[in-house]
C-alpha cells in the first residue's frame, strides 16, 4: 500500500462523492463538499491534540510528574463526563504523533492514549412542494427507478407522523436554525431563555437553545457547511406544510451539536462532547431516542467507543454511516460504524433501482442495513433544497425511522427499536452477502415487515457469501446468520447435513460473530473428506465441493503471449465485464464471463473490480463469489496510460483467453508495468506472464483464490518473487491423477458389544510411481452417538512416521461419526496405524474405510 494512502489524522469523508448542484427554491451560489477522495487528500494537522483515559487515582499531573515530557509542554484542555478520568490534552514540541503515544503509553498511570482523531462529513401523501423527488420515502418510478423501491413512509404516515416528545441527536456541521423548512422541529431547551447571555440551566453552555458548538464551546449550533442542514431535513424537514420537502417525521424534536468545521473536518475529542451533551440532556429529562452520525473513517477511538457506550447504558441509538469508499467493512474497519458497540446501527446506501450504491461500503458482518442514499433531495443553507448523495444520506432515514417508530411504539427500549429497524426491513438481493440483515429499511408494511408494523423472525445467512464454492479437505468453512425476531434474539442456529446437524451456530462474540448478543450466530464446519456436500442453514442451501489444496505454480519463463487485443474501457480503479467466446473452468466454476479490473485482478462478481488496497488471500471483501485471478493486484491507473486488452488466440478446442494490462502506470510511482493472464479451453490451467515490472516497488498480491476457502497465494507485498519474463503456470484438478494406492482395514473382532474396546488396524501401500500430496483415511461408525474415543492407540506404527490422526467427534458423514484425517506428502512405501476406540452405548457391527489420493482426488474403497 502506498504511504500517500495512510492518514494517522485524517477520516475519509463517508459523505458526498459529488454533489448534484439542483438549488430548488432559491437561488445561492454553487456548492460543493470537498469530496475527500483519498487518493488525492493531505493529512490534517492534529494540533498536538490527544485523549488519554488515566487509571484510578492519576490525572493529567501523573503526566507532568513522569519527566517523559516537559511538564511546560503538557497542557490539559479539557475532560469529560461520559466516560471517567478521560481528557483531552495538548503535547506541544513534538512533530512525530506516534511517538508521543508511545511515551504516553508507557506512563504508568495511562489507561489509554490515542490521537485526537479529524473526522470528515459523510452526506398519506404530503402537500410538500418537492415531495415527489423523495423517492426514497415514496418510488412510484417517478425519478426512473423501481416502483417500491422505498420505505413505505405514506403507509407509516397513516399511524403516525411523528412526536415533538422525542428528541434526534444530530452530530454533524451544526443546522440552519433559520431554514422555514426546519425551525418549527428543532429542540428548544426548555431549561434556557434565549438571548439573555447566561447559563440557566447550568450545563456548561450559554444560549444553548437548540445545541452546542463543540468547536467553539458555545450555544450556536449554526451550520456554516450545510452537510448537517440536509440531515436533519431528511430526518425532521415540517410536512404537509404546502412547501419544500418533508423528513420522514412530519414533527419531531431534532437537537444539534455541531463537530464539523465549515470544511467539514472535526476532532474526535469534539465528537465526545457531543456525545457528552446529549447525554446529559438525556440524564437531565430529554428523551433523547438516538444521534446521528453521518461521517467517519480512519482510526479506531477506544474513546469513543467508550463514550457510545455511555450513551447504550443511558438507552440511546447510535447510528452511523457506513463509509462512501466501496470497500467491504468486514476487511477495511470503517469507524465510528465498524466499532462492536451494540447500540450502534451501521447503514449503507441503495438507488432507486435498490441497489448498493457504486460509492457505498458495505460488510456482510460489520453493515447492518441499506436505506436511500443516491440523489437525496432535503434542506439547504438559507432557506433552499439540494440533491446529495452518499452513506451520510442514507443514515439519516434510518435514524427517522427510530424516531418515527418510537412515535408509533413508546414502550419500545433501545434494543428493541434497532431490532424493529433490522428485522423488519425489506429483503434486497443486492445487500444478501454484503450486510447483516441483507436488507434496506421499510417503515410498514404487509406480513409483518416494517418497523412499524414489525410482527416476523428473521434467519439472515451472511456466511458463506455464495452458496456455491470450492473448499480445500481441512479448512473450516464459517457461517453465521442473524437471527431474531423484533423483540429479542431468537434462539441458535444449526447446519444441517440430510436433516442431522453438523456444526452448531452461537451468539458468543466469537468468530464472525463481532459482538456476543447481538443476535448474530456463527459457527464452523470442517470440511474432512473430498467430494461434494449439500449443507443447509435457515433455508438456505449450500453446494460446497470439496477439494485437495489448489497446486502451487510451476515456475517457467518465456511463455509471454503477443496479442493486439480489444481496449476495455477501464479508468482509475474501475472494472469492465467481458463476455467468452467459449466457457473456460477455474477449479470447479465454469465461467462464460469475467469481470476485469484496473488494479489487476480478474474475477466474477466485482463490477468496480477490486480496490486500490491490496491485501493477502483470501480475501474475502474482493469478489462475493466465484475464483479471482490476481496476477499483479496493486493500485494500476489506466487513466494515465497504457490500457487493459483482451484477445483470443489459437483454434477449437484449444482456444485461449489473454487479458494483458499494457503499460499501465502505478498510481503512485507512475513506472509502468505490463503482464497477463491466459485461461485455456482445453484445461482449467491458469497462467500469468509477466513482460515488464517496474523496479524495486512490487507491494501486489499474487495468486489464484477459488474461493474463501480456497486459495493459492504465490506472494504478497514481495518484490524478489517476481521478475521480467517470468511465467507462473497452474495445473488445475484436470491434472492426471495418481496412482498406485492400495489400502487395507483389519478389525479385532466382528461385532462389538457397549464398553467393549477394540483396535481398528489401517495399513496404506504407496506403490507409485508418484508421490502422493496428500492422503486422506478416515473411519466411519453407524451412528455419531455410539462411541466415544479413549484417547490412545492413534499411534504409527511405521517409520517413518508420517503424521498424527486428528479425530473429530460429533462431525456427520452420512449419519456416521469417528473420523480421522491424515495431511501429509506420502512417498513410496507402506504405512500403517492403529486405533483404539469403544463402543459408548450400543453393539454395531459395521465399519468402512476410504482412502484418497488428492492428485486425482478419486475414492478408493
Amino acid at each position: 500500500m502506498s504511504p500517500s494512502r495512510i492518514f494517522p489524522f485524517r477520516f475519509v469523508p463517508p459523505c458526498v462523492f459529488f454533489l448534484l448542484l439542483f438549488l430548488l427554491g432559491t437561488s445561492l451560489p454553487t456548492f460543493a463538499i470537498d469530496p475527500g477522495n483519498p487518493k488525492q487528500s493531505k493529512s490534517v494537522d492534529a494540533n498536538e491534540r490527544y485523549i488519554v483515559r488515566y487509571a484510578q487515582g492519576h490525572s493529567v499531573a501523573s503526566l507532568k510528574a513522569s519527566a517523559v515530557f516537559d511538564q511546560n509542554k503538557v497542557t490539559r484542555l479539557r475532560g469529560f463526563k461520559s466516560v471517567s478520568r478521560l481528557d483531552l490534552i495538548k503535547v506541544a514540541g513534538h512533530d512525530d504523533p506516534q511517538e508521543v503515544m508511545s511515551r504516553l503509553r508507557n506512563i504508568p498511570g495511562v489507561e489509554y492514549a490515542e490521537p485526537d482523531y479529524v473526522h470528515h462529513a459523510t452526506a398519506t401523501l404530503p402537500n410538500d412542494t418537492h415531495f415527489n423527488n423523495l423517492w426514497g420515502l415514496n418510488n412510484t418510478g417517478q425519478t426512473g427507478g423501481a416502483n417500491d423501491v422505498d420505505m413505505n413512509a405514506p403507509e407509516a404516515w397513516d399511524v403516525t407522523t411523528g412526536s415533538a416528545n422525542y428528541v434526534v441527536g444530530v452530530i454533524d456541521s451544526g443546522i440552519d436554525h433559520t431554514h422555514p423548512d426546519l425551525v418549527g422541529n428543532l429542540w428548544v431547551n426548555p431549561g434556557e431563555i434565549p438571548g439573555n447571555g447566561i447559563d440557566d440551566d447550568a450545563n456548561g453552555f450559554i444560549d444553548d437553545i437548540h445545541g452546542i458548538n463543540a468547536i467553539t464551546m458555545s450555544g450556536n449550533p449554526m451550520d456554516d457547511n450545510n452537510h448537517g442542514t440536509h440531515v436533519a431535513g431528511t430526518i425532521g424537514a415540517a410536512g404537509n406544510n404546502t412547501s419544500g420537502v418533508t423528513g420522514v417525521n412530519w414533527q419531531t424534536s431534532i437537537a444539534s451539536c455541531k463537530f464539523l468545521d465549515n470544511t467539514g473536518n472535526g476532532f474526535t475529542s469534539d465528537a465526545i462532547t457531543c456525545l457528552d451533551y446529549f447525554l446529559d440532556l438525556k440524564n437531565a429529562g430529554v428523551d433523547i431516542v438516538v444521534t446521528n452520525n453521518s461521517w467517519g473513517g480512519g482510526g479506531y477511538s477506544q474513546a469513543l467507543a467508550d463514550a457510545i457506550a455511555a450513551h447504550q447504558a443511558a438507552g440511546i441509538l447510535f447510528v452511523a454511516a457506513a463509509g462512501n469508499d466501496a470497500l467491504d467493512n468486514d476487511v477495511s474497519p470503517h469507524y465510528p460504524s465498524s466499532l462492536d458497540n451494540e447500540n450502534i446501527i451501521s447503514v449503507a446506501s441503495i438507488d432507486h433501482h435498490g441497489a448498493l450504491s457504486g460509492f457505498s461500503n458495505y460488510g456482510a458482518n460489520s453493515v447492518d442495513i441499506g436505506a436511500p442514499g443516491s440523489s437525496i433531495l432535503s434542506t439547504f443553507l438559507g432557506g433552499g433544497y439540494v440533491f446529495f448523495n452518499g452513506t451520510s444520506m442514507a443514515t439519516p432515514h434510518v435514524a427517522g425511522l427510530v424516531a418515527l417508530t418510537k412515535a408509533a411504539l413508546p414502550s419500545l427500549n433501545w434494543d428493541e427499536l434497532k431490532r424493529h429497524i433490522l428485522v423488519s426491513g425489506q429483503p434486497n438481493t443486492a445487500l444478501a452477502g454484503k450486510s447483516v440483515t441483507g436488507r434496506h429499511i421499510r417503515a410498514h408494511d404487509v406480513g409483518g415487515l416494517g418497523a412499524l408494523t414489525c410482527n416476523i423472525s428473521i434467519a439472515n445467512t451472511n456466511a458463506p457469501r455464495s452458496n456455491d464454492f470450492t473448499v480445500e479437505v481441512g479448512q473450516l468453512v464459517t457461517f453465521s446468520a442473524y437471527h431474531s425476531d423484533c423483540f429479542t434474539s431468537s434462539g441458535g442456529l444449526s447446519v444441517t447435513e440430510n436433516n442431522v446437524p453438523v456444526a452448531n451456530l452461537e451468539d458468543d462474540g466469537l468468530g464472525m460473530d463481532l459482538v456476543a448478543g447481538d443476535s448474530v450466530y456463527s459457527g464452523s464446519w470442517q470440511a474432512l473428506v473430498e467430494g461434494p456436500f449439500q449443507l443447509e442453514l435457515g433455508g438456505a442451501v449450500f453446494n460446497l465441493e470439496v477439494a485437495p489444496p489448489y497446486p502451487a505454480p510451476d515456475v517457467q519463463s518465456g511463455n509471454y503471449r503477443s496479442i493486439s487485443g480489444t481496449l476495455l474501457p477501464l479508468t482509475d480503479d474501475s472494472g469492465a465485464e467481458i463476455t467468452l467466446p467459449f466457457d473456460v473452468t477455474v477449479g470447479h466454476s465454469v465461467l462464460s464471463s469475467l469481470i476485469v479490473g484496473s488494479n489487476g485482478c480478474v474475477g466474477t462478481t466485482a463490477p468496480s473490480g477490486c480496490s486500490y488496497l491490496n491485501t493477502p488471500l483470501p480475501a474475502s471483501g474482493l469478489f462475493a463469489e466465484g475464483p479471482v485471478l490476481a496476477p499483479l493486484w496493486d493500485d494500476w491507473n489506466p487513466s494515465a496510460g497504457g490500457g487493459v486488452y483482451w484477445d483470443v488466440l489459437g483454434s477449437v478446442p484449444n482456444r485461449e483467453i489473454v487479458i494483458e494490462w499494457r503499460g499501465v502506470p502505478h498510481f503512485n510511482t507512475g513506472l509502468p508495468g505490463t503482464f497477463q493472464v491466459v485461461l485455456f479451453e482445453s484445461s482449467d490451467d491458469v497462467e500469468f506472464n509477466y513482460q515488464t515490472l517496474p523496479p524495486a516497488f512490487l507491494t501486489a498480491t499474487v495468486g489464484v483464490q477459488l474461493s474463501d476457502y480456497a486459495v493459492a497465494q504465490y506472494s504478497y507485498n514481495n518484490s524478489p518473487a517476481l521478475s521480467n519474463g517470468l511465467s507462473l503456470h497452474w495445473e488445475g484438478y484436470d491434472a492426471a491423477p495418481g496412482v498406485g494406492l492400495a489400502t487395507d482395514i483389519t478389525l479385532n473382532a466382528a461385532s462389538y458389544s457397549a464398553g467393549d474396546p477394540h483396535l481398528v488396524n489401517v495399513s496404506i501401500m504407496n506403490t507409485g510411481p508418484d508421490e502422493l500430496v496428500d492422503v486422506y483415511v478416515y473411519l466411519t461408525l453407524p451412528d455419531a452417538s455410539v462411541y466415544f474415543y479413549n484417547g490412545s492407540g492413534l499411534t504409527p506404527t511405521a517409520s517413518p512416521i508420517v503424521s498424527s490422526w486428528n479425530i473429530v467427534t460429533g462431525y456427520n458423514l452420512s449419519n456416521h461419526g469417528l473420523l480421522g484425517v491424515l495431511m501429509p506428502a506420502l512417498p513410496l512405501g507402506a504405512y500403517s496405524w492403529s486405533i483404539g476406540f469403544m463402543p459408548a452405548g450400543v453393539v454395531f457391527d459395521d465399519t468402512a474405510f476410504i482412502a484418497s489420493d488428492s492428485e486425482g482426488f478419486d475414492m478408493l474403497p
